[in-house]
């Protein structure tokens, strides 16, 4: 005799199953204390079980959910507002415009250009201004025609 699994003894327990296993079950309870024990959690559950208030659904609800589907009843897109369509449009033309200003090339701005001599006036330091470097560098940003 094989040892009866946790489906079988819950069979048993529910009043299901053959007569001839069912007897074999009793059999089984009746020799092995650790069975037993086995037999008497999973009863015991089934009792907590049978005392919970739970609903159940309608044998055929998926069946009728599914008729629903075929038959059109359920449209998602009907079932959006205009304004979520608005919306995601102002969002798509949005993200465009980034994307537009983003990859448009744009001009190049030369910089100005500064010496040490600008530098060194803007930081109002006369002393390094009047140096031997900066009077040949202004003497360089004279125009060389200028100087025939």
């Amino acid at each position: 005799m094989e040892t009866p699994t946790n489906i079988e003894l819950l069979d048993h327990i529910a009043g299901r199953g053959d007569p001839k296993r069912r007897e074999e079950i009793e059999s089984a309870l009746r020799q092995s204390p650790q069975l037993r024990k086995r037999f008497d959690e999973l009863q015991s559950l089934w009792n907590l079980l049978g005392e919970a208030d739970v609903d159940v659904p309608a044998r055929d609800l998926w069946h009728r959910v599914a008729t629903r589907l075929n038959r059109g009843q359920y449209r998602p897109a009907a079932a959006t507002a205009w304004w979520a369509r608005a919306a995601a449009a102002v969002l798509l033309a949005a993200c465009i415009g980034h994307l537009a200003g983003r990859l448009t090339p744009r001009q190049a701005q030369p910089l100005p250009a500064v010496t040490e001599v600008d530098v060194a006036k803007e930081l109002a330091l006369d002393a390094l201004a009047s140096t031997p470097v900066a009077r040949f560098a202004e003497g360089l940003e004279t125009d060389p025609d200028e100087m025939r």
